[in-house]
């Protein structure tokens, strides 16, 4: 054998490329750990698809991708023009020169197709991105499963972006917002992006046509996914068509904590199951579509939903720690004392704020937690503006100066769930377009809304939870952008502040909690809660502190 000189050559190549693939292995490693990018390779599920997986070998796992351009023309040039128009969309239309890090990992997995993947990416980080480019990149059919509508028509907007510049490829969005109202995009033979809506009047007729339209990409919230489906049903559209993509390559999960809400899961669990069998009966040899989950943050119940649906699901983490994503590093968190007057302490230190400009950089949102409030609030903020011009414009004449009154009013809008369809979406763009300075709102924008240019955040309610919290200051600090969030918090609601505390800590901003606030009890009354001045630990809790 030593004198064989085919052999030895043989074995010095298979040494060169064992150096050279573990010198690459380190290299992306590297990489990985620059950019905050960690992979689970345990994740211990038995899928319905799959044997049980105790560790993915690495060499299934595709190497991230460091940039654009060349990294996506090296690997998928088979592409070809396809990939023209979409690096051409990613910088005309995003200004994207390079990708985030849950891109950098999520479009290759995705495009690869090997694994269902489960991504968790702080917010703002580019999400939406990671998984509409290798749709469309690929041409696979998808279906995107978001919690509110205006989530919804969010990611049908960038779609679109998409949708123009591929003209060649017949390309079809549909967005299903409610049952009664179903917004169609679709590509015609002269490169126009057609629009076709129907309101609640729609005959059925037209209703099916709709349905039978053999969309690429469908967007819908859980619970309109199902009532789609059953008209389709109810009026025998399924039998040719059906209201989802045929066959369906992948099924996203959008904010999959909050679709995985008791409200929510059992319509996703139903729509799942839909699209899981359509894929059967379709066609044999047709890979199970893949199931991917993406959010801010991913509850263990994320999980056990990935148990009875995913095979051997592969998880990507963006800056974890301790299972919640931290929040953004862009964002200056701060809590501010209100004293023990109650809701009147936090409006006296919102007006304030207002008057004096301090740590209220418009546009803002306004965080609260009943519609109640939100009008309220929003009275409020409009009487504070009002002061703040009288103070500012002593010497301008009445007349010119009530025009102006009038038209600050309406730079406070507010919006929560009870208003109808339009007036939200109207409220929302004004915002996005700067004609509203102060958006107060519930919850319901909390989650997914791209706002690119936000500077300040402010709860005047105290979140419910950690995972709540990260999503609202989310809205700003975003695409490179800096931002502000304010916690407002009265004496009876100290304990409920170490919520944001204990975010704030692990994001590391430490030097703005009070250390009070964490040495507090638990459980304690409002009298024992009444807080001293400068962030110091009030007499009475110090006293039980040190017991």
């Amino acid at each position: 054998m030593d004198g064989n000189p085919a052999q030895v050559h043989r074995m010095e190549l298979h040494s060169e490329k064992n150096t050279d693939w573990l010198e690459h292995f380190n290299n992306m490693q590297r990489f990985r750990n620059e950019r905050g990018i960690q992979i689970d390779r345990k994740p211990g599920i038995r899928g319905t698809h799959s044997s049980f997986v105790d560790t993915i070998p690495w060499d299934l796992i595709p190497d991230p991708i460091q940039n654009f351009v060349p990294d996506l023309y090296e690997r998928y040039a088979k592409f070809g023009d396809a990939l023209d128009r979409i690096l051409s969309t990613l910088t005309r239309q995003f200004g994207a020169s390079a990708p985030t890090a849950v891109q950098c990992q999520a479009i290759p997995l995705l495009l690869d197709g090997l694994f269902d993947v489960l991504a968790c990416a702080p917010t703002g980080s580019g999400k939406t991105l990671a998984y509409l480019l290798p749709l469309f990149l690929s041409g696979r059919s998808g279906l995107v499963l978001v919690p509110t509508r205006e989530l919804a028509e969010q990611v049908a907007r960038v779609a679109t972006h998409f949708v123009g510049r591929l003209g060649g490829l017949n390309h079809q969005v549909r967005r299903f917002c409610y049952p009664s109202d179903v917004t169609v995009w679709w590509q015609e033979s002269t490169s126009k992006l057609r629009t076709t809506k129907n309101g609640r009047e729609a005959d059925s007729m037209e209703y099916s046509a709709i349905l039978t339209a053999e969309p690429l990409l469908v967007i819908a919230t859980p619970l309109t996914a199902v009532h789609a489906y059953e008209h389709a049903l109810k009026h025998e559209t399924t039998k040719s068509h059906s209201p989802f993509p045929a066959p369906c390559a992948m099924v996203i999960l959008d904010e999959a904590d909050r679709l995985l809400e008791p409200s929510m899961a059992p319509a996703v669990d139903r729509i799942l199951s839909l699209v899981l069998e359509a894929s059967k009966e379709q066609d044999t040899t047709v890979k199970r579509p893949r199931i991917h989950f993406f959010s801010a943050t991913l509850p263990p119940n994320a999980d056990e939903l990935a148990r009875s649906v995913c095979a051997s699901p592969l998880r990507i983490n963006i800056e974890a720690k301790g299972g919640m994503t931290r929040a953004v590093g862009s964002v200056h968190q701060s809590l501010r004392f209100c004293g023990a007057g109650g809701n009147q302490g936090k409006l006296i230190a919102l007006r304030q704020m207002i008057v004096e400009g301090y740590e209220m950089e418009p546009p803002a949102l306004i965080f609260v937690a009943t519609q109640k409030a939100c009008e309220a609030v929003a009275k409020e903020l409009r009487f504070a503006l009002m002061q703040r011009l009288l103070k500012t414009t002593e010497h301008v004449p009445k007349t010119l100066r009530e025009k102006q009154i009038q038209l600050l009013a309406t730079r406070v809008g507010a919006m929560h769930a009870a208003l109808d369809r339009e007036t939200r979406r109207h409220m929302l763009a004004h915002f996005l377009v700067g004609q509203v300075f102060f958006l107060v709102c519930t919850d319901l924008v909390a989650r997914g809304v791209d706002f690119k240019c936000v500077n300040t955040v402010i709860n005047y309610d105290i979140p419910p939870d950690g995972v709540t919290y990260v999503h609202r200051i989310g809205r700003t600090g975003r695409n490179g952008r800096t931002g502000r969030a304010v916690t407002l918090f009265c004496a009876n609601e100290a304990t409920q502040a170490r919520i944001c505390a204990n975010v704030m800590r692990l994001s590391g901003q430490d030097e703005r909690v009070p250390e009070w606030l964490f040495r507090l009890p638990k459980k304690m009354s409002q009298n024992t809660a009444k807080s001293g001045p400068s962030g110091k630990l009030p007499n009475q809790a110090r006293k039980r502190a040190r017991k």
